[in-house]
């Protein structure tokens, strides 16, 4: 690699943990076909609320498996989750009440609030944060964690998301996925 060392910061969110209370449905993966057709596990049905969380899910797994893959190449690769970020357009299929409170009253009072919910952030302080992780050395050997940290995830599952994405998009190089993962 002529340019590394190199960091890639995958943006994720804490609703693809099914362990927390998050207002959000539990993700919902069951094969990746029906996922990639309808961003949920019921074929033919599609729920944008559940595609949001089953996306963040996936991008979880894509960051492992990608560290996983790029190995000792000198390239870090990690998971970072803004927090909450109200007035982020999230809510954007709300009902009304609920979208005015996310987009009008929350980015207001969030400054306050923050003390006592610490996932909560402002568009402009989740903004410094991301740049910070993306431009900062601090961590440089750091790879392979999503911050905030989850262990829950399947190696397997990360595996097959990342070889069928490539495989799908037609990714740069020639070379199979399979054929690039380092060594066990």
């Amino acid at each position: 690699m002529k340019r590394a060392p190199a960091r890639i910061v995958i943006v994720a969110s804490g609703v693809h943990d099914p362990a927390l209370r998050t207002g959000m449905p539990k993700p919902a993966i069951d094969d990746l076909d029906t996922l990639a057709a309808t961003g949920g596990a019921t074929k033919g049905e599609f729920n944008g609320r559940l595609a949001y969380v089953n996306s963040k899910l996936c991008n979880v797994w894509f960051a492992y498996e990608l560290a996983r893959r790029v190995g000792a190449r000198h390239i870090t690769v990690n998971g970072w989750e803004p927090g909450l970020v109200p007035a982020s357009g999230l809510a954007r299929d709300y009902p009304p009440a609920l979208k005015f409170v996310w987009d009008r009253i929350l980015p207001f009072v969030t400054g306050s609030l923050n003390p006592f919910i610490p996932s909560l952030s402002t568009l402009s302080r989740s903004g410094r944060r991301s740049r910070g992780w993306c431009s900062t050395p601090s961590s440089p050997n750091t790879t392979g964690k999503y911050f905030p940290s989850h262990e829950r995830w399947s190696a397997a599952r990360s595996s097959e998301l990342f070889v069928r994405h490539r495989e799908g998009e037609g990714a740069v190089g020639r070379e199979r996925a399979d054929e690039r993962a380092p060594a066990r």
